[in-house]
């Protein structure tokens, strides 16, 4: 359950984001997010949610909980947290790729493909990502440029 600022996001059994404000926890409507479950997060990625479905899509609304984008992921499902470099998202996927997507709208900017399947959440140390493989070993990989 991540909180931004003060409100935290989980998913209900019915498939809806409940946005809830803290410390008092009163619910404001959130999005419906038409699907049997939330595989993972919310997370909260800068000033959005990210969150990823059963059906393969990874879904960001902003911090009222609603829909911005909503994308499928043809790299398979996401590894680990998405992770935020400047006005981009960075979605490790698996199969070991880490897709670059504008956060404003889901759109690809860049990719870099790592040929490893990754298991975790990746880091910036600088221009280089930092990613963990599904063997145990870590990555050093340039920060996929935008195209």
């Amino acid at each position: 359950m991540p909180a931004q600022e003060a409100t935290a996001y989980v998913v209900d059994q019915s498939g809806v984001l409940q946005v809830l404000s803290l410390p008092d926890l009163k619910t404001k409507p959130g999005a419906k997010l038409n699907c049997r479950a939330v595989t993972e997060g919310p997370e909260a990625v800068g000033k959005q949610v990210v969150l990823e479905t059963d059906l393969g899509e990874v879904v960001c609304l902003d911090a009222a909980g609603k829909q911005l984008w909503k994308i499928t992921l043809a790299d398979g499902p996401l590894a680990g947290r998405p992770l935020a470099v400047g006005g981009d998202l960075l979605l490790p996927t698996k199969r070991g790729t880490l897709l670059r997507v504008a956060a404003a709208t889901g759109k690809e900017v860049a990719r870099a493909e790592i040929n490893q399947p990754l298991a975790g959440s990746p880091a910036l140390a600088g221009s280089t990502v930092i990613a963990p493989t599904a063997a145990g070993g870590i990555l050093k990989v340039a920060l996929p440029e935008k195209k």
